[in-house]
């Protein structure tokens, strides 16, 4: 078992095929899920994986999330995914990541803002609630991406449906945060090099998930709505 306190946590991964779009550029939906399982190990090496967390009945859920890809990383090379977590504000945890490659440099970095839910009613838990000893962990003079609050425009365009299928969807019974960046990037009919994702209300399947896109400074605003209510945007620049 590992301290999480002043811990960064490091995963060298290769890259397979299936990372990749047809234009050999890493998909923004295989750096999330790669952000996914280093968060998920690096929890598990301090004694604090899925089962430990559901078991005193919580989960993580992810709310908020930023990704700058500043250099593509080669076909099927190898990268070291860097973690760590900092201080909870509220109710919010923060973790940070940064994608080495071979010779050292940061190609991409990424920050997510994540809360702690019930596993039976889905109401946000305090921090404190549970047996969860991370109030605060690595030196925060780390360089640290903050996805920001996104305000939708007004001129927000209808740009399809997207139903919600069985293979969306995660242990957590709804869509998996990385589907919304495949959502995101087949809207726009490409990768992108910088994407926020701001969650609002979890995806269900067979959900009818209406898309609306509009120009956004420099960049692409995605929404989702559900029959529920407003699910997700997503700000991005190609």
């Amino acid at each position: 078992m590992i301290a999480l306190v002043d811990s960064i946590f490091k995963w060298k991964k290769r890259l397979c095929s299936y990372d990749f779009d047809r234009d050999k550029g890493l998909k923004a939906s295989a750096c999330l899920r790669l952000m996914q399982e280093a968060g998920v190990r690096h929890l598990t090496a301090a004694g604090l994986g899925y089962e430990a967390l559901y078991a005193q009945g919580g989960v993580f859920v992810l709310t908020r999330l930023g990704l700058k890809m500043m250099k593509k990383p080669a076909l099927e090379s190898a990268v070291c995914i860097h973690t760590w977590t900092r201080r909870t504000k509220g109710v919010q945890y923060f973790r940070n990541f940064q994608f080495t490659n071979d010779a050292g440099e940061v190609i991409i970095e990424a920050g997510a803002y994540w809360v702690l839910v019930d596993t039976e009613n889905r109401r946000v838990l305090r921090p404190g609630s549970i047996d969860l000893p991370m109030a605060y962990m690595a030196d925060e003079t780390v360089a640290s991406v903050d996805p920001p609050k996104l305000i939708a425009p007004d001129d927000l365009l209808a740009a399809g449906v997207r139903v919600v299928r069985y293979s969306d969807l995660d242990y957590n019974g709804h869509v998996n945060n990385a589907v919304y960046a495949d959502m995101v990037c087949d809207v726009l009919g490409r990768n992108v090099s910088e994407m926020t994702l701001v969650f609002a209300g979890e995806a269900l399947r067979d959900d009818e998930i209406a898309l609306q896109t509009a120009k956004y400074g420099d960049g692409i605003f995605v929404r989702g709505i559900h029959g529920r209510g407003h699910c997700f945007d997503a700000q991005c620049k190609l």
